[in-house]
């Protein structure tokens, strides 16, 4: 993306420079993440969810893949948020391990 120079001539336009966000900048302590997503110390599929970024089908194929552990609390199933902030920091590991394009 070019900026356009102020007296309007297309030759002295000037490249737009994109810096990216440093990557330790994402990694949120538990504490912070917590915070950040309002959560519990357990919380609900719906809650875990939103906060995962994920559907309730592949939620649940995630719980089959032993990503999320349901804690059963009477006839309802949770997730702590524990559990949520171990599975946001893999995917920020994954993100950082990944090569720049």
């Amino acid at each position: 993306m070019r900026k356009k120079a102020k007296n309007g001539d297309p030759a002295q336009d000037a490249p737009i420079e994109q810096q990216a966000e440093p990557d330790h900048d994402l990694d949120l302590s538990y504490e912070d993440f917590v915070k950040a997503h309002g959560l519990a110390p357990l919380n609900d599929i719906k809650t875990a969810c939103r906060v995962a970024n994920v559907g309730l089908t592949r939620f649940y194929e995630l719980v089959d893949a032993g990503v999320f552990v349901l804690v059963p609390n009477g006839s309802r199933r949770n997730v702590t948020a524990k559990n949520l902030h171990k599975h946001y920091q893999k995917l920020i590991a994954a993100v950082q391990r990944e090569p720049a394009a």
